[in-house]
């Protein structure tokens, strides 16, 4: 059962490395492209209101937002898009210290953190969530860096092991093979 944890551990420290990286890199790439993924949903019952949900990523920030508009549109499902900076602007991150609604930005950090604001536009309600991209990505780092400290602390314990040294503190056993005289412990057989 142990060991089925440990390779459950693994595959997730795994997985959430490779989403870790993907964050990054769509982090950096938000400072010259600026990404957007809309889904819109169908008319439910009498209402003739469409939902569209959008997630987008720009200046470093993740942007979600959620609205129920009026809109006719003849094939539902996903969008994809994406602006890319002008020449012009691409040393905007190195002198990205703004203000921008009440929030500041600097290389990349959200100094206020997570928003989630209700508001009205153009006469349709929308919830917009925005937070930055260190946030996943911190929670990201966490199981990776958790089996790495793992991983370090097997390697250091087997190399201990195959070279004859006490298994606590590293002392060479090879004159005393039945006791640490270091620190006591007796190494197993």
């Amino acid at each position: 059962m142990k060991r089925i944890c440990r390779w459950v551990f693994n595959g997730l420290a795994g997985v959430s490395l490779l989403l870790c990286i993907a964050t990054v890199v769509m982090w950096v790439r938000s400072y010259w492209r600026e990404d957007s993924w809309c889904n819109y949903l169908p008319p439910v019952g009498k209402n003739s209101l469409v939902r569209a949900v959008s997630v987008g990523s720009s200046d470093g920030m993740v942007i979600a937002y959620s609205t129920q508009i009026e809109f006719r549109y003849s094939q539902y499902g996903w969008e994809a898009g994406h602006t890319t900076t002008e020449p012009s602007d691409l040393s905007r991150p190195l002198n990205n210290l703004v203000r921008r609604g009440g929030y500041s930005y600097h290389f990349g950090i959200y100094y206020h953190g997570f928003s989630q604001k209700p508001g009205r536009y153009d006469g349709s309600e929308f919830t917009q969530v925005i937070f930055p991209f260190w946030m996943p990505t911190t929670i990201l780092v966490i199981l990776p860096l958790i089996e790495l400290r793992h991983v370090l602390r097997w390697r250091k314990w087997r190399y201990r092991r195959l070279h004859g040294m006490c298994l606590t503190c590293g002392y060479d056993l090879r004159a005393t093979p039945d006791r640490c005289p270091e620190c006591g412990t007796i190494p197993p057989k």
